[in-house]
């Protein structure tokens, strides 16, 4: 399964890459293809134009549809959110809203929070389920969220904590619920065709 694992910062310093590695090799362990969608690689300016805005005289930006692409080869995806001021990264809600909803819908989604302090973001996830539902994502209930994530995971996605334990088992819980759900949606879309998919 191609699965697409969304950052959500691109502060210098940031730790979503490290929660992004750790993820991305929990995939690979159990035979799937993560892909990291990075917003501070992407680049991608503050939204003015999404992509499915674009008048027909008017040619969207490269990395858009390149992007979009990418999005839509993937089978499920893995959001990875900071919390700021107690809501979702800016970045990862500016890259969201690049794209249109046939780019998300009829696929599963879950949710990782962290943040160096004691609560792990909790808000910030629950916030980002809202968006997500809005979107056409169907947003899995199973989370993890990663308080002091600075102590758990290395700058390598190795986690050497005093959690360790249970965070690994927390992050195979999501994926075993991830799998359960984006397995039967797509065994469903060899059968049959989706009901609706405009933008």
């Amino acid at each position: 399964m191609k699965v697409g694992v969304i950052l959500g910062s691109v502060r210098p310093g940031r730790l979503s890459s490290r929660v992004g590695e750790h993820v991305a090799k929990a995939l690979e362990a159990r035979g799937h293809t993560p892909k990291i969608f990075d917003p501070a690689e992407n680049q991608l300016p503050l939204l003015e134009i999404p992509l499915h805005f674009f008048p027909p005289n008017q040619e969207p930006p490269a990395i858009l549809k390149r992007l979009q692409q990418e999005l839509n080869e993937q089978d499920a995806y893995i959001f990875v959110t900071a919390e700021y001021n107690l809501n979702v990264a800016p970045a990862l809600l500016n890259f969201v809203d690049h794209f249109p909803y046939n780019t998300w819908r009829w696929k599963c989604a879950s949710v990782i929070s962290y943040s160096m302090g004691n609560f792990g973001g909790m808000i910030a996830q629950q916030t980002l389920r809202q968006t997500l539902g809005m979107i056409g994502l169907a947003a899995l209930p199973t989370s993890v969220t990663l308080p002091n994530v600075q102590e758990q995971i290395d700058e390598l996605g190795n986690c050497n904590g005093d959690r360790k334990q249970s965070i690994e088992k927390n992050i195979e819980k999501l994926l075993d619920e991830l799998e359960f759900f984006s397995n039967a949606v797509l065994a469903k879309k060899e059968t049959t065709v989706v009901p609706f998919n405009d933008e």
